[in-house]
């Protein structure tokens, strides 16, 4: 299933795409999803400080710290989410909790586009 199915899927019927992601994880998806978001809320941020402050160097760096924020952020909740399945009896794979973080990310990538807007 293609990223564009999954994220439809994901719209529709939320039960079933999470059983989908479960069955074929696949962390390439979740990567581009959270590479999405990264980049939108980037921008953002760049956006507000350079409205803000009037500063190129305070925006540059802005945007930096966002974007590897939100890749940190990523991790650190893949590791809770794998510690939190491995204590309630669960597999606690990591690369079906990349998966998983990855398409949660989904809707807050389509927030941060449409703030931007």
């Amino acid at each position: 299933m293609n990223l564009l199915q999954r994220i439809i899927l994901l719209l529709t019927s939320p039960d079933y795409a999470t059983a989908d992601v479960y069955r074929a994880p696949n962390v390439t998806q979740g990567f581009l999803i959270v590479t999405v978001y990264a980049v939108c809320a980037s921008f953002n941020s760049f956006l507000s400080a350079a409205i803000k402050y009037e500063s190129v160097t305070l925006s540059f760096i802005t945007f930096i710290s966002t974007f590897f924020i939100t890749y940190f952020v990523w991790i650190v909740l893949t590791i809770v989410l794998r510690l939190a399945a491995e204590l309630w009896g669960g597999l606690g794979e990591l690369p079906i909790a990349l998966a998983f973080v990855g398409l949660a990310a989904a809707p807050m990538a389509v927030a941060s586009l449409i703030s931007i807007l």
